[in-house]
């Protein structure tokens, strides 16, 4: 079996090299290439171009991106057409993947789509794309079902792998992790104001947890000039939610890491002015946490944009210190059995394994 993945993110690759794991054990023989990172690389995909040039969050940041992204949309064409694959798998990073969806189906190709773009929160004219161009779409998200449904549309729920990943219990909670994203445009927008609220807490202990090293010595920059008494660590983000009594994160998928794990947290997110107008303008959901969007409800608070000051998020930092977020936690967990059970990335595997 030949697949063809494109996974732009750090997230998207991580779950789609479980995915594809899990689908060397059903198939022998399997043959993997196309878009993604280290993650996919690690699992034997052969990466013709690395998410790293390609992820970007906003308008403004897209364009300063749009000669490696369109180097890599002309290249993805050129290599499902001389290399054609049983099943083409897009792996979130809607604005990437949502072209090279149109071009693989009317190639002929069998079309899935693993963590589907949220079209529910913003773009719902798309849904019309995913019912021409997409055989299959598989969710790890459950209120995406019945919206999924509703349009007509091929979907299976499978669980959140998050749920396989992360397999450890809290221990003793001596620090405060901070979390300003993966890429480095959210690091510029949002390192500098989660260092400004560290200096307000000198008796506690703060970390910031990176996945690699590839910007750690930006961070260290920041870090020197914004509060040297903050820690720097690469490689254990998990261990360290483990220890936090708190956490300060960018939204995305880190939010439901803390749900799993069981670590309150607040949600503050920055991007720049004009993708804020246009993201305001067609956003169609209250919230901004995938927390908040899978409870129904805001259960942990959320701070965008010009409401993203010192000055708004010290005082809730310390009223939740106090409380030891116990009120957060349980809703915390009823977060945790809404995603489903464990065997996500293997049941997403039997399902492309089965495609005929």
């Amino acid at each position: 079996m030949r697949i063809f993945v494109s996974a732009g993110d750090v997230s998207g690759d991580r779950h789609a090299a479980r995915l594809i794991k899990e689908l060397r054990s059903l198939k022998k023989g399997l043959e993997v290439y196309g878009i993604g990172g280290d993650e996919l690389k690690n699992e034997g995909a052969h990466i013709y171009f690395n998410l790293e040039e390609l992820s970007v969050v906003g308008i403004v940041e897209v364009f300063e991106r749009l000669p490696a992204i369109l180097r890599a949309k002309r290249g993805a064409r050129k290599i499902l057409k001389s290399l054609p694959p049983d099943v083409v798998l897009l792996v979130d990073y809607p604005g990437f993947n949502l072209s090279l969806a149109r071009y693989a189906h009317r190639m002929g190709l069998k079309v899935v789509y693993y963590i589907p773009p949220q079209i529910w929160a913003w773009g719902c004219y798309r849904v019309k794309y995913l019912q021409k161009w997409v055989d299959r779409i598989i969710t790890i998200l459950p209120f995406e079902v019945p919206f999924y449904r509703k349009h007509g549309i091929d979907v299976c729920f499978v669980g959140h792998p998050l749920l396989d990943e992360i397999d450890i219990k809290k221990e003793d909670e001596h620090l405060i992790a901070l979390l300003p994203g993966s890429r480095m445009s959210e690091i510029k927008q949002i390192l500098p104001l989660l260092l400004s609220i560290s200096n307000n807490f000198p008796e506690e202990n703060f970390v910031i947890p990176l996945a690699s090293y590839k910007h750690k010595d930006y961070v260290d920059s920041l870090v020197k000039r914004g509060n040297p008494m903050v820690d720097v660590e690469v490689g254990s983000t998990m261990e360290i939610l483990t220890h936090a009594r708190l956490a300060v994160v960018a939204s995305g998928t880190v939010t439901l890491e803390c749900a799993i794990i069981g670590v309150p947290l607040i949600i503050v997110y920055k991007v720049s002015p004009l993708t804020r107008i246009f993201a305001k303008a067609v956003a169609k959901v209250p919230y901004i946490g995938l927390v908040n969007l899978v409870a129904g409800r805001k259960i942990v608070p959320e701070f965008l944009q010009t409401e993203a000051t010192t000055e708004n998020i010290v005082p809730v930092m310390r009223r939740i210190i106090k409380e030891k977020g116990e009120d957060m936690k349980v809703e915390l967990y009823k977060v945790r059995r809404m995603l489903g059970e464990k065997g996500a990335s293997r049941k997403a595997a039997e399902i492309i394994a089965g495609l005929r």
